[in-house]
């Protein structure tokens, strides 16, 4: 709802002035425009100015086709000249040795002989003689566990003070645990941990 103090507020000049003065602004940016229009100023967007095609250069005014084609035929082409050519590379052949000779040998029952394989040899005996190893020692297992009995157990008793066997006696018996109840309940909680 507009109170009356405000209509003569809008009303008042100091209202009116600015107002004015924005209608003025725009009146005057208006007919600037116009005269920029009538003078044929460019406008300043410059996506107008892109999308028009380049001039092409101009040609030089060519006199007829007989002297354009003198012209042509007078001139001297540039020749290509072409580039050095280069001395081939002599290169040393290869020299080739004389084929090793090939011995044949006759075939007859004749075993070849390899070569001495003592570490491969010693290896292969210990391999043979494993399962003898194995059993021996799994037998003197079996006797070492024949042998063997067990310890018997024994049961380690920490020693304790008087003070906690007497505390510990305390809480094993039902009428102390009774007590223990009643008294929480006479004294309640303690008052720090109250909310």
């Amino acid at each position: 709802m507009i109170e009356p103090s405000n209509i003569d507020r809008v009303l008042s000049a100091e209202g009116w002035e600015s107002l004015l003065i924005v209608l003025a602004i725009m009146i005057f940016s208006g007919l600037a425009n116009l005269v920029k229009k009538f003078q044929g100023q460019p406008r300043d967007t410059s996506w107008e100015d892109e999308s028009q095609p380049a001039p092409s250069p101009s040609r030089p005014a060519q006199s007829s086709w007989e002297d354009e084609l003198r012209r042509m035929l007078e001139e001297e082409k540039p020749k290509h000249v072409a580039p050095p050519l280069l001395a081939p590379t002599m290169y040393k052949p290869a020299t080739l040795r004389p084929s090793a000779t090939v011995h044949h040998q006759e075939e007859g029952p004749s075993s070849p002989s390899l070569a001495h394989l003592t570490q491969s040899a010693t290896a292969l005996e210990r391999a043979s003689t494993l399962h003898e190893r194995v059993a021996a020692h799994f037998h003197l297992v079996d006797e070492r566990t024949d042998l063997h009995r067990p310890a018997i157990p024994v049961a380690h008793t920490r020693k304790r003070s008087a003070e906690a066997e007497a505390a510990v006696a305390l809480l094993r018996k039902p009428a102390s645990a009774r007590q223990a109840i009643i008294v929480s309940l006479i004294l309640g909680p303690p008052k720090a941990l109250e909310v």
